[in-house]
């Protein structure tokens, strides 16, 4: 038997080479592991930046949302402070208002019925010339205007005071009522007596439309001559002149008789005027006194009239509203449960958030046909 020959070189080379092509493929694939894992590490870093860029606009974006919502209620609360100060102040100032109307009603017709009272003692006198009877219904007018205006004043008697609301519901709602209460009750102390102060104004113009009354007349009262004066005789005439101063005093005697006879003419006549001018002066104060009466109802009723005018003008607009938007202010009704917010929103809404955003993140929703709420906000799935 021959012995086996020993490996030759080529072998050798052949397995080396082999050896280091694993180990080149074995560092190529380690490289590749490693340049993916760098890849991945990079990608994590980038989406962790990208994560803490992200959640940092979006705390700046909270930050900036919260100081917007602070300053938009700091700024509603400060409006509705002044408004519900504004308020108060303009109605606690109506008490005041109403009685320096009353005060200007007194000071006029005190005013008016002195100087009127003046131009009567300048114009009439109780022998020549009297004042006519129609001439005293501008004082009692007058006086009828301080006497009723005083009563407004002084004549105080307790209030009806408007009914109390229940202290529940948002808080705006409750400043609102709160403050709708100060204004309900001062309106009732200022309105308590106003039939008193309107007829006193009522009273005043009708006073001061009478004022002419007693200048107003039908007649002219005629113009009597003064009585001529006889002629005198002489003691003793010349006899050359004694003709003709004969023919003078007899033309004198004659003028006299006739002076004499125009003015026993007009006295007569003026005497005629005077029954005709008495009649027609009394048909002209019953005239005067039955515009006086009418004066008077007119200042007594005018006022209440007024009032239920005012007041069945309020009725038939609040009837309007009710029939003009069917039932949506109707406790009870299917509008009024539709449009009400839901339990959620009036949380928020006392919480302080604001009602428009609360009416905005819900749904508006109307009544259906078959009484049920539905979506009526035009969006469609």
């Amino acid at each position: 038997m021959s012995e086996p020959a020993p490996d030759s070189p080529c072998d050798d080379c052949e397995a080396k080479r082999i050896e280091k092509e694993a180990d080149a493929a074995e560092a190529e694939k380690a490289w590749t592991r490693k340049r993916q894992e760098l890849a991945i590490q990079h990608a994590n870093e980038i989406a962790k930046a990208d994560r803490q860029h992200q959640i940092a606009l979006e705390q700046a974006d909270e930050t900036l949302d919260a100081e917007l919502l602070k300053s938009h209620w700091q700024a509603e609360r400060d409006l509705n402070k002044h408004f519900h100060e504004t308020v108060a102040e303009v109605s606690k100032g109506a008490i005041d208002r109403s009685r320096d109307s009353a005060k200007y009603v007194q000071t006029g017709a005190g005013a008016i019925m002195t100087l009127y009272t003046g131009l009567l003692a300048l114009v009439f006198s109780v022998t020549d010339n009297p004042l006519p009877s129609r001439g005293v219904w501008v004082a009692v007018f007058l006086g009828l205007a301080i006497a009723l205006a005083t009563a407004y004043l002084a004549f105080l008697n307790k209030p009806k005071a408007p009914p109390l609301h229940r202290p529940s519901g948002p808080i705006p709602e409750l400043q609102l009522l709160r403050t709708g209460y100060l204004t309900k009750l001062i309106n009732a102390t200022v309105y308590n007596r106003r039939w008193a102060i309107q007829a006193s104004v009522v009273s005043l113009a009708v006073g001061v439309a009478f004022l002419p009354a007693a200048f107003v007349t039908n007649s002219r009262q005629a113009d009597i001559p003064d009585p001529p004066a006889a002629p005198a005789i002489p003691a003793e005439v010349a006899e050359s002149i004694a003709p003709r101063a004969g023919a003078l005093f007899d033309a004198q005697v004659q003028g006299y008789e006739e002076a004499v006879q125009e003015r026993n003419e007009a006295i007569q006549k003026a005497s005629q005027q005077a029954a005709e001018s008495g009649e027609k002066d009394a048909d002209l104060n019953r005239t005067f006194a039955l515009l006086a009466l009418v004066g008077g109802i007119v200042v007594l009723f005018m006022p209440s009239a007024l009032a239920v005018y005012t007041w069945r003008r309020s009725r038939g607009d609040g009837n309007a509203r009710n029939t003009g938007q069917g039932l949506r202010g109707r406790p009870g009704s299917s509008w009024s449960r539709c449009t009400s917010p839901p339990l959620a929103d009036q949380r928020h809404t006392r919480l302080g958030e604001s009602p428009l955003a609360s009416s905005e993140r819900g749904k508006r929703r109307g009544p259906s046909r078959d009484g049920s709420c539905s979506d009526t906000s035009g969006s469609s799935a």
